[in-house]
C-alpha cells in the first residue's frame, strides 16, 4: 500500500546475469544455401526474407515453422539497378537507385505495391544507408552518422535533419539496427553495439563480439541476426546485444574500434 515501513535487513538486490558463449562455440542454424555469393540487395520485411536476384527479380523468402525459409516467390521485376533497399515500418521500401536517387514503395500485408514516389536526390555520397525503426533514415556521410527524420507519407523533417556524431563511423563494414541500439562491425570483424534513443542521442559504445568478418552480411530479422557468407548459405543467430559473441577460437577482444 505504500504505508509499511520497509525493514532495511530484509531488502534484496537483484541481478540480472546474461551467459555468453565460449569462443568459436557460438550456436548458429542454417537458414538458407544461395548456392552462390550474394552480391545483391538483401533484407528482412517483418519477418520474410526479400532480396534482389542476379536477373534484377524481386524474391520473397517466409519462413517455414522450423525457421528455415522455404522455396521464394516472385513479388518484382526490374530491379537489378537498386544499390541499396530496405523495409521500413509500416509496409514500406525504399531504395537508391543508380543515379543516387531515393524511392519510396508502399506494399499491401501481402507484398502487392501500392504506390511510389522519389523522396530524396543525391545520395550517392552516403556509404551506408539504414532505417531507424519507423522514426527516421541514417546515414554515413563520410566519417560522420546524420540523421533524417521520415515521415509515413516519405516526407522528410528537413530541419531537423542532422549530424548525431560527426567522426568515427566511416570505417566500419557493417551498419545496422537492432531496436534502440545500432550495431556496427569493423574490418576487424569486432562487433559493437552503441544505444540510440528516439530523440537520437547515443550512449556509450561496447564491444560484443568477434571474428564477424567470416560474413559478407549481417542484419537483423526480428530479433535473431541473420549472416550471408560468401558461398551464399544464411545463417540465424538467437541474438542478445547484451552478450558477447565471439565467433573464432582464436580471436581476441580488442578494445577499442575504429578511429
Amino acid at each position: 500500500s505504500g504505508t509499511e515501513p520497509v525493514l532495511e535487513e530484509l531488502r534484496t538486490a537483484y541481478f540480472l546475469v546474461t551467459g555468453s558463449y565460449m569462443p568459436g562455440e557460438v550456436p548458429r542454424e542454417k537458414v538458407y544455401s544461395f548456392g552462390h555469393p550474394v552480391t545483391m540487395p538483401i533484407f528482412c520485411s517483418r519477418d520474410d526474407l526479400v532480396r534482389i536476384d542476379e536477373d534484377g527479380r524481386l524474391m520473397l523468402f517466409q519462413p517455414e515453422p522450423d525457421g528455415t525459409y522455404g522455396a521464394p516467390r516472385q513479388i518484382g521485376e526490374g530491379w537489378g539497378n537498386m544499390q541499396i533497399m530496405f523495409y521500413m515500418p509500416e509496409n514500406r521500401f525504399i531504395v537508391r537507385n543508380e543515379f543516387s536517387n531515393l524511392t519510396q514503395y508502399m506494399i499491401s500485408d501481402n507484398y502487392d505495391f501500392l504506390s511510389q514516389g522519389d523522396i530524396g536526390w543525391g545520395w550517392g555520397e552516403s556509404s551506408k544507408i539504414v532505417p531507424f525503426k519507423d522514426l527516421a533514415i541514417l546515414a554515413v556521410n563520410g566519417d560522420a552518422l546524420w540523421k533524417y527524420p521520415l515521415s509515413q507519407t516519405g516526407a522528410f523533417d528537413f530541419g531537423n535533419c542532422t549530424a548525431i556524431e560527426g567522426s568515427g563511423w566511416g570505417g566500419y563494414t557493417q551498419l545496422f539496427g537492432y531496436g534502440n541500439n545500432l550495431i556496427m562491425v569493423d574490418p576487424k570483424g569486432d562487433m559493437w553495439v552503441v544505444s540510440l534513443t528516439d530523440d537520437y542521442a547515443l550512449g556509450t559504445k561496447r564491444q560484443i563480439g568477434t571474428g564477424w568478418d567470416m560474413y559478407d552480411n549481417v542484419f537483423a530479422c526480428g530479433d535473431d541476426l541473420l549472416a550471408l557468407d560468401s558461398n551464399g548459405d544464411l545463417w540465424r543467430y538467437e541474438f542478445d546485444p547484451v552478450a558477447f559473441w565471439p565467433l573464432k577460437a582464436d580471436e581476441p577482444a580488442d578494445e577499442e574500434g575504429p578511429e
